[in-house]
């Protein structure tokens, strides 16, 4: 396959078609390269998620609600109400952002966390919404076995930058998503199980070790500290693996907005006729 010639606009990535080889190099050097802006981005949810769940587990120990009691069920109940929201919330926010990261050095614009942050909150709703969508497909999917559930998770994978890129509401984003992924699952999928072998290794050093020994442990003296560091270890996983994910799905996002629509062109072009560097060209209005 003939490949067009690389585009770099403005000191961002070079725009053209990756084999599956270049596309996963490319994600972990934008990971290793800018490390501590994807961490930053990641471990601000994470972070606040973990206080609030350790804030409701001292009220309850201060408050000593015991177990199955009215008060000590309520507690409960709000503790893991408000775990939740947060958690949703600052899932969709995070994501969102580091899609924002990933595009501006794509294209060659400036960004920190605060920046690609700032462009979150007036789609937060949109992106809670996405996710609920793309749940209920991928639900669907599953429940006529695993292969349709696997198809249709690497199918709707792209409608977050789509959603976010081309500034879409939920359901023309995961359309989107179907259109662009066409004739390439095979590609999303080997990066997706990549993705989910990452998440487990990372477990198994950071989390599983504390849970092992907190089951050895269970109703003695010392559980209650390997249950907490279990607890860490999985945010401190979480963080350091997460990112990983949005950012090939951003990459693959312009892969194959260059492979079908000549987005490296289009970027070219638009440089060419005087727009800002790095500036989104719109996708063809028959995409």
């Amino acid at each position: 396959m003939t490949t067009s010639p690389a585009v770099a606009p403005a000191g961002g990535a070079d725009l053209r078609p990756l084999q599956l080889g270049e596309l996963l190099d490319r994600v972990i050097s934008l990971y290793r390269n800018h490390f501590w802006l994807f961490i930053g981005i990641v471990a601000l949810p994470q972070g606040t998620t973990m206080v609030s769940a350790l804030a409701f587990g001292s009220a309850a120990a201060v408050f000593g609600a015991p177990k199955g009691s009215g008060a000590g069920l309520g507690l409960a109940f709000a503790g893991v109400a408000v775990f939740s929201v947060l958690y949703i919330v600052g899932y969709a926010a995070s994501q969102a952002a580091t899609v924002y990261a990933v595009s501006d050095i794509y294209l060659g614009h400036p960004t920190n966390w605060r920046s690609a942050y700032s462009r979150v909150a007036p789609k937060i709703g949109r992106m809670i919404w996405l996710f609920i969508l793309t749940g209920l497909c991928i639900a669907g999917g599953f429940i006529f076995l695993i292969v349709p559930g696997i198809m249709m998770t690497c199918r709707t994978w792209l409608g977050i930058p789509a959603a976010l890129l081309e500034d879409l509401r939920a359901m023309p984003a995961l359309k989107r998503s179907f259109s662009l992924s066409e004739g390439h699952g095979g590609r999303i999928f080997v990066v997706l199980l990549l993705m989910v072998l990452l998440g487990i290794t990372a477990q198994s050093v950071f989390q599983y070790p504390f849970q092992i020994m907190a089951g050895m442990l269970k109703g003695k003296a010392g559980e209650a500290m390997w249950g907490m560091l279990a607890t860490f270890g999985t945010v401190v996983a979480t963080i350091l693996v997460s990112p990983l994910s949005q950012i090939a799905s951003a990459v693959m996002y312009y892969d194959l907005r260059v492979r079908k629509e000549a987005f490296d062109l289009q970027a070219m072009l638009s440089a060419l006729e005087g727009g800002a560097a790095g500036q989104q060209p719109a996708r063809p209005a028959n995409g």
